[in-house]
C-alpha cells in the first residue's frame, strides 16, 4: 500500500491509502506485473483473486502466473502479492 506522505507532514503519523502497490516482475521467461496490498485484498482472499483470472478488457488479457502469500523471516515481511502477464492479439505487450 502507498503512505499519504502530505499526511505525515502535518501530523507525524503514517497514513496508509487503500491502493495496491504495482510492480513490474518476470514469469518463467515472461514479463509481467504483481501487486500487493497489506495483508488486504480489498475483502478477497488471495484464492477469490487467482480464480477470477483471467480477465479480457479492451482487448488485453490479464493472466494470473503466480500467487505469494505473506511471509516473514527475522527482520522482513513480505505482502501477498498477485503476478500476472497482459496479452494482446496472443503477444505479450511487453516484448
Amino acid at each position: 500500500m502507498r503512505s499519504d506522505f502530505d499526511h505525515w507532514k502535518e501530523n507525524q503519523e503514517i497514513k496508509y491509502t487503500n491502493v495496491p502497490y504495482i510492480g513490474s516482475g518476470h514469469y518463467m521467461g515472461d514479463e509481467g506485473f504483481y501487486f500487493r496490498a497489506k495483508r488486504d485484498f480489498f475483502g478477497l482472499s488471495l484464492e477469490q483473486i487467482r480464480d477470477s483470472f483471467p480477465y479480457n478488457i479492451d482487448g488485453y488479457k490479464f493472466e494470473c502466473v503466480s500467487i505469494s502469500e505473506f511471509e516473514m523471516d527475522d527482520d522482513r515481511t513480505w505482502s501477498e502479492s498477485v503476478g500476472f502477464t497482459v496479452y494482446k492479439d496472443g503477444k505479450n505487450v511487453l516484448k
